[in-house]
């Protein structure tokens, strides 16, 4: 927008399940971002694919170990912060509006 000298206005987006804000307060202080806990909280908030006792549907919260092996020569590193509280994937420093790769 600069480059173009205009004015742009960034409006919430309703198709996710939680807004921006609320998953900024969720990664506040973690050290390690591993989305595991964060889509268990959004299953807790949401009731989806929950039983009605607060477990997860079918007695298992996911089943990654048994479905993904790392592609051959990938890293299995996840993002993380610094010691300044950068975010980092695999040693290289994340901005705002970077794409993270992979993705």
């Amino acid at each position: 927008a600069k480059d173009f000298d205009i004015d742009v206005d960034c409006l919430p987006d309703q198709r996710f399940i939680c807004s921006k804000p609320e998953f900024e307060d969720w990664a506040e202080g973690r050290k390690s971002l591993r989305m595991e806990y964060f889509y268990r909280e959004m299953r807790r908030k949401t009731g989806l694919l929950m039983a009605g006792d607060g477990k997860p549907a079918g007695g298992e919260w996911n089943f990654d170990k048994e479905n993904r092996k790392p592609a051959p020569g990938s890293s299995s590193r996840i993002l993380t912060r610094d010691d300044k509280g950068k975010v980092i994937w695999q040693g290289g420093e994340i901005k705002p509006g970077d794409p993270i790769p992979g993705i």
